[in-house]
């Protein structure tokens, strides 16, 4: 990525993370003055701190703020709080087309559960095996076109049971669920993965279960994990771990822009320095970094230098002029 190639380039020339601001001195450091309420406050800089800040410094920003925008938005997404779906339709179905289901009284009432809990409607159609297997690939493709044909919303849960009509073993059977687009928040991967251990669990287990007890079971064993706050912690810690890093790159960034906007207007001067006061409001200054006041702007008196500092004076001078 172009920013990421930046802050690299940054880093090996020195320029992006190798500005220093401090308040006391370091070496490599030019010291400057910055006037406010009548004081004079001391800085010290590695990069030119009396340049005016402008938007450019903070160009960087157009790329940084909508990644940070967008970690934020998936951090969101990765806590689901599901809601009940309301305007559904409420006719449960239980079509044992291949005459499966001894009793049904079981299935209906944790169906019925199920409804009232998620606002899903679910279904339970039992097929044979021959009914689809010369038209379609897979029971699943099947099930996808049964829901279309029997339904146009997306808020069914739709249990398709497969067995073999003629020379029929146990073991010749098969099933699969089809849920509406709807259903998704509600029915999360987890709840999902849950129900069909369960299911095929259940169905295969035919010493203890019928396949209509095997089905209620299935829903029964989801129903305490139905409508709960899931949070996806792998999501969260990987986007939390972006946000800390990009936070940190806009801190290490512009912390020197920042802090020269709250010292705006400082200038250099020598690292040994001579102060005077203005006659006309008592500011204090640095003698020779200004011609007029810095605090009420009236003309400052001339200053007669002493040997010392003419020669702090001329030693600043040279090293100003190297440095442009």
């Amino acid at each position: 990525m172009l920013w990421l190639r930046l802050l690299r380039r940054g880093f090996r020339s020195g320029g992006l993370f190798s500005k220093k601001f401090s308040t006391v001195p370091f070496t490599g450091a030019t010291k400057y003055v910055s006037y406010k309420n009548g004081m004079c406050t001391y800085l010290y800089a590695n990069y030119d701190i009396s340049k005016k800040i402008t938007p450019w410094d903070f160009l960087a920003l157009i790329i940084l703020v909508p990644i940070i925008l967008v970690n934020i938005v998936i951090m969101f997404t990765c806590v689901s709080h599901p809601h009940k779906l309301t305007g559904t339709d409420k006719n449960i179905v239980i079509d044992d087309r291949a005459s499966v289901f001894d009793m049904t009284g079981g299935l209906e009432s944790s169906l019925d559960s199920f409804f009232r809990k998620t606002g899903i409607t679910p279904a339970v159609i039992t097929v044979y095996n021959e009914d689809w297997k010369s038209d379609y690939s897979d029971l699943r493709d099947y099930a996808r076109v049964l829901y279309k044909d029997k339904y146009n919303d997306g808020s069914h849960f739709v249990i398709v049971y497969s067995k073999a009509k003629k020379n029929a073993s146990y073991d010749n059977w098969s099933w699969v669920a089809a849920q509406g687009d709807d259903t998704d928040k509600i029915l999360t991967d987890k709840i999902l993965e849950k129900f069909c251990e369960s299911m095929q669990s259940h169905i295969a287990d035919n010493t203890k279960y019928t396949v209509s007890s095997a089905i209620s079971r299935s829903f029964v064993d989801i129903y305490p994990d139905l409508m709960k706050t899931e949070v996806f912690g792998i999501g969260i810690f990987f986007t939390a771990s972006m946000l800390v890093f990009l936070l940190a790159v806009c801190y290490f960034l512009f912390r020197p822009q920042i802090k020269s906007l709250k010292f705006n207007g400082a200038v250099a001067c020598p690292l040994i320095v001579t102060e005077d006061t203005c006659e006309k409001c008592g500011g204090i200054y640095v003698v020779g970094t200004c011609s007029v006041c810095p605090y009420c702007g009236a003309k400052l008196k001339p200053h007669v230098y002493t040997e010392e500092e003419k020669n702090a004076v001329a030693a600043f001078t040279a090293i100003s002029k190297n440095q442009k």
